[in-house]
């Protein structure tokens, strides 16, 4: 049994059985929890459950094999982790996501992370910046994030993979679907090649366009840095990074992009105090580099100059 299982099981049958009320379903979890151990398995409590829940034991009992059934259909190595482990991102505490699922290197959640998103049709620019940007994030020694989506973030993912980049997919459906379908391969390659999927959603959830929004929301959660690539005027990307600014503070924006008549929303968005325009090579490197990395790579440079005189 994996950490976090029983718990994660037991609100997803809450969830479940509250027909999808993610507050009804989580207020019963903390009553129950109250009340019994919950890292034990649901028939171990199912009086406590009863009590709390006013269902009886063939209803509470039937979706919770049916659950537990889609949980162990995975054949593959999982991880679930809560708001209790360390690697819990911190922006998600006390916030709507009580469960995330993994496969691959899960400490790669512990690493300094960039998310990369842009436009599902790319323009030639668009790319050039994504492969500077994956190439500065090499030299950073940091984690590419992004999503699978059809465009510049599956672009980003797949020259990141081929570079050695280690890269974060989070997703917008269960670990076992490939949104878009057309992503499978890369998604199944990055699991294996030292990457991370991560998730929301439990295996027994059906996947749905609108998980997309809930996606996107995680995304930012887990990034440490933001950068817009690209993006059509009015796209949910512009919101995106309003969103990360609010949340965390900065969001990086090619000049090239900002500069641009055709985009005037990207134009709108420079004049943000809190936007960072890249405008030459290294700009990426030094804005996602820790304050100490950059000043001991200060005083390691001006020792260089001195021992070169």
């Amino acid at each position: 049994m994996r950490r976090n299982e029983n718990e994660a099981l037991l609100y997803e049958t809450l969830y479940a059985l509250s027909k999808k009320d993610e507050n009804k379903a989580f207020l019963m979890y903390n009553m129950v929890a109250l009340k019994a151990d919950i890292t034990r398995t649901l028939p171990e409590i199912m009086s406590q459950l009863i009590e709390v829940t006013g269902f009886d034991s063939y209803l509470i009992s039937e979706t919770y094999y049916r659950i537990r059934n889609s949980f162990s259909s995975y054949r593959f190595d999982f991880s679930i982790i809560s708001e209790t482990d360390p690697l819990w991102p911190k922006a998600l505490i006390n916030s709507d996501v009580h469960f995330l699922y993994l496969v691959g290197n899960k400490d790669l959640l512990s690493t300094n992370k960039v998310a990369l998103r842009g436009l599902r049709v790319p323009s030639d620019d668009g790319k050039n910046n994504a492969v500077n940007a994956v190439h500065e994030l090499l030299n950073a020694g940091a984690t590419l994030v992004t999503t699978l989506d059809v465009g510049l973030d599956h672009f980003s993912a797949s020259y990141a993979l081929s570079n050695g980049v280690p890269t974060i997919l989070v997703l917008s459906s269960p670990l076992h679907v490939a949104v878009p379908e057309s992503g499978k391969e890369l998604m199944v390659k990055i699991a294996n090649s030292n990457g991370l999927l991560v998730t929301q959603f439990a295996p027994s959830a059906k996947t749905e366009k609108w998980y997309a929004v809930l996606r996107n929301r995680l995304l930012s959660s887990i990034a440490d840095h933001f950068v817009l690539i690209e993006e059509k005027d009015g796209g949910p990307l512009f919101a995106q990074a309003e969103s990360f600014i609010e949340q965390k503070g900065r969001v990086l924006v090619y000049d090239s992009f900002i500069s641009n008549p055709i985009y005037t929303y990207a134009q709108r968005l420079s004049q943000n105090p809190k936007i960072t325009q890249l405008k030459r090579k290294g700009d990426l490197k030094r804005a996602i580099l820790p304050p100490k990395k950059r000043e001991k790579k200060k005083k390691d440079e001006d020792q260089l100059e001195l021992f070169d005189l």
